[in-house]
């Protein structure tokens, strides 16, 4: 009978080193499991700044192939068991220096598309709404508009964009 893998759950590193980048976590993280195959998946990096010093640091999302259990220690199954059940873990790294380690509880976020691409035809239904919204809006300043008079006698119209058209009666 086969046993099933070890499936590691996503960690999440609170505070990286800005020096360190995503082969020197994989490769501690590798070290540590002592597998015979990288048991990387993917690590994902995002660059913060300390609130109180101003310097940058790294955040850490370290996601996992499965394990086979033939390949790994046994301690590994209990660390997955630990991580899955929220425990907060250290890892040293370099001594002295080590990451607090827990289960990566986030969710992705999708990022929001500034570059140009395809509209589905609700999207495009919206976007066509709101032009004409926003058209209608600019006509209906332009038609009420107001004209006032200077001391001189000439006429001061506004126009939507703030600016103003003098026109002097003859």
């Amino acid at each position: 009978m086969a046993l099933e893998p070890v499936q590691i759950p996503s960690i999440f590193l609170p505070r990286v080193s800005f020096h360190h980048d995503e082969n020197f976590v994989g490769s501690k993280f590798w070290e540590f499991l002592g597998c015979e195959r990288c048991p990387i998946h993917h690590i994902d990096m995002v660059e913060k700044t300390d609130n109180r010093t101003g310097k940058p640091f790294l955040i850490a999302f370290v996601f996992f192939n499965p394990l086979e259990r033939h390949e790994i220690p046994d301690w590994v199954c209990n660390f997955a068991a630990d991580i899955e059940s929220g425990k907060r873990l250290k890892l040293i790294h370099s001594h002295p220096w080590y990451w607090n380690m827990s289960k990566n509880t986030g969710t992705r976020r999708s990022p929001v598309l500034d570059r140009p691409r395809v509209l589905s035809e609700a999207d495009e239904a919206d976007i066509k709404a709101a032009q004409k919204e926003i058209l209608a809006k600019r006509a209906e300043q332009r038609e009420v508009a107001p004209v006032a008079s200077n001391s001189g006698g000439d006429a001061v119209q506004m126009l939507p964009s703030g600016g103003f058209v003098v026109s002097a009666d003859e």
